[in-house]
């Protein structure tokens, strides 16, 4: 697997932004930062996302996300989830979200991709804490196909994640 020199670049700075990003969010402990594997439709996709809950809108969780995609390209994406646990009965350390997600894949068969994410967490410790989390993660939308005879097919995945709040 090479890398050309844009994708060297592409790197170091997403890194440096995430890092800012971090440094700006960590403060008040509302930044999550979760590596993850998504395996669907567009092939298998290991990345890491950053969930971020903005202060006033406490059930909204902006997340995110970098991949390297089967082409060993960087894909990308973000999603904006809502809380609906207490729309359910759980238990204590079960959360539910979802809400809308917009990838693109980056490769040579999949370019975009708009989907229903539902994200279901499980905390490892407290549940008032919630410091460390496995997410499962699964969607279902539609995906810009540039090799077939169809604009757009029927996309589908799912995944997990290990996350992690400062």
């Amino acid at each position: 697997m090479t890398l050309s020199s844009s994708h060297l670049l592409s790197v170091p700075t997403l890194l440096l932004c995430g890092a800012l990003t971090t440094t700006l969010f960590a403060a008040d402990e509302s930044i999550r930062i979760s590596p993850q594997i998504m395996v669907g439709t567009a092939g298998v996709e290991i990345g890491v996302a950053g969930e971020f809950r903005l202060g006033m809108w406490e059930p909204v969780n902006i997340r995110p996300e970098v991949f390297i995609n089967d082409d060993a390209d960087v894909g990308g994406g973000a999603s904006v989830l809502w809380t609906i646990t207490n729309s359910f009965d759980l238990p204590a350390r079960h959360g539910l979200q979802v809400g809308p997600r917009v990838v693109y894949h980056n490769s040579d068969e999949e370019g975009w991709e708009l989907s229903a994410l539902g994200m279901w967490s499980i905390a490892l410790d407290d549940s008032r804490t919630r410091r460390h989390e496995i997410e499962i993660l699964a969607a279902l939308g539609v995906l810009q196909d540039r090799e077939g005879d169809t604009q757009m097919v029927l996309a589908a995945s799912g995944g997990a994640a290990y996350s992690y709040r400062f």
